[in-house]
C-alpha cells in the first residue's frame, strides 16, 4: 500500500485486485445507509443494482442472516411479527418494510426474499456494508434483530458481537455463498458512519472488530476483498467539514469522494467514459426551464437524441433516462 503526503492530507493507494464492472453486470448492495448512498450512485450511473430489499441493516449476524435464508429458501417465523400502529413490521427487516396485516408481511418479505436469492445466482459483484458489531437481541426469543421498530428498549438485550463469532457467521455464509455463484466477486466495506449513541470507546470497539473480520475474510477467500472506504474517510479525509450537520454522517462531498474510488478501482476506462456520459445526461435532466419556450423543449429533444446514441452505442436500454426529457 502506498502512502502520499499532500498539501492538506494523507493519500494512500491499496493495492486492490478487483474485477471490473460493466454496465451489463448484476450488482446487489446490503448493509448499512452508507451502501446504499454508494449504491444510488451505481444506479444513477445506469448500473443494474438491488439494494437492500429488507432495508437498511446495520449489523453482520442480520446481514449474513438474510444471505443464509435466501440461498437455504427459509421461512421468515411469523414470531417475529409485530404490529405499531396500524401496521405491522417484523423484527428480520427494516422499519420501511411493513404492511397492512401480517399476512401480507409475510408475502412480501417472501417476495424480497425471492427477489435476494435471484440476485444472489446472477449477481458478479455484491457490496457488503458493516455499520456496527452492537446488536440487540429479543429476550423472548435470544435472537438478533434487524431493528427495535421503536419498542421499550427492557425487552432487548445489548450485546457487542465477538471477532471470532462474526468471524465463523462470515465464513460459513461465503462458503454457501460461492456454492451457489462460484464465480461471484464480494466486496465488503465498513461504513465510516459513527455510531456515537453507542458511545466514542464502544463505536472504536466495535468498527474494530469489523474490520479485522473483513480482513480476515479477506485473506481467506479468493474472491473476496475489503475495499477500505472507512480508512478514506476517516483517515484520508479526516475533516469535519466532510461530514452532515450532525457530524456522524459522510456528506455529498465525502460520498461524492468514496465514489471515485469505485470508479477508479472497479471501472475499466471504456466504462467510466460510459458512467461519466450517464451523468452528464442526469445532470442535464434536472434543469429546469424559467418558462415554457421553444428553446427548452428543442434541449430537451437534443438531449432525448443523446440518449438513443447512446443507447445504440452501448447496447444498454436507457428508458429511464429517455423518459426523464420527454415533456
Amino acid at each position: 500500500m502506498m502512502i502520499m503526503s499532500a498539501s492538506f492530507r494523507t493519500e494512500f493507494h491499496p493495492k486492490l485486485n478487483l474485477d471490473p464492472i460493466t454496465h451489463h453486470d448484476k450488482v446487489l448492495h446490503l448493509g448499512s445507509c452508507f451502501s446504499e448512498n454508494i449504491g444510488a450512485k451505481m444506479r444513477n450511473a445506469g448500473f443494474d443494482i438491488l439494494e437492500n430489499p429488507f432495508g437498511v441493516i446495520f449489523n453482520p449476524v442480520t446481514i449474513l442472516d438474510h444471505i443464509n435464508k435466501a440461498i437455504e429458501n427459509e421461512s421468515f417465523g411469523q414470531s417475529h411479527f409485530l404490529q405499531s400502529a396500524n401496521r405491522w413490521f417484523s423484527y428480520d427487516a427494516h422499519s420501511r418494510v411493513s404492511a397492512g396485516s401480517d399476512r401480507e408481511l409475510k408475502k412480501l418479505l417472501e417476495t424480497k426474499q425471492a427477489q435476494l436469492k435471484e440476485r444472489l445466482k446472477e449477481a458478479h459483484t455484491i457490496f457488503i456494508t458493516f455499520g456496527t458489531a452492537w446488536v440487540y437481541e429479543l429476550d423472548e426469543t435470544g435472537e438478533v434483530v434487524a431493528n427495535c421498530h421503536k419498542q421499550q428498549q427492557n425487552i432487548f438485550t445489548k450485546r457487542l458481537l465477538e471477532t471470532l463469532e462474526i468471524q465463523h457467521a462470515l465464513d460459513a455464509c461465503l462458503k454457501k455463498l460461492q456454492a451457489l455463484n462460484p464465480e461471484v466477486q464480494v466486496v465488503l466495506t465498513v461504513s465510516p458512519v459513527r455510531h456515537l449513541k453507542d458511545g466514542f470507546v464502544e463505536n472504536n470497539r466495535s468498527k474494530g472488530r469489523l474490520l479485522d473480520v473483513c480482513c480476515l475474510a479477506e485473506e481467506s477467500f479468493e474472491q473476496v476483498h475489503y475495499f477500505p472506504s472507512y480508512e478514506w474517510v476517516i483517515d484520508e479525509l479526516r475533516d469535519y467539514r466532510f461530514f452532515a450537520k450532525d457530524m456522524v454522517h459522510p456528506n455529498e462531498q465525502a460520498i461524492d469522494f468514496i465514489w471515485g474510488k469505485v470508479n477508479n478501482y472497479f471501472f475499466s476506462d471504456q466504462t467510466k467514459q460510459i458512467v461519466s456520459e450517464i451523468e452528464k445526461l442526469s445532470k442535464a435532466a434536472n434543469h429546469s426551464p424559467f418558462h415554457d419556450d421553444k428553446n427548452f423543449s428543442d434541449f430537451q429533444s437534443k438531449m432525448h437524441r443523446k440518449c438513443e446514441e447512446l443507447e445504440v452505442k452501448t447496447e444498454l436500454n436507457l428508458n429511464w433516462l429517455k423518459k426523464q426529457f420527454i415533456p
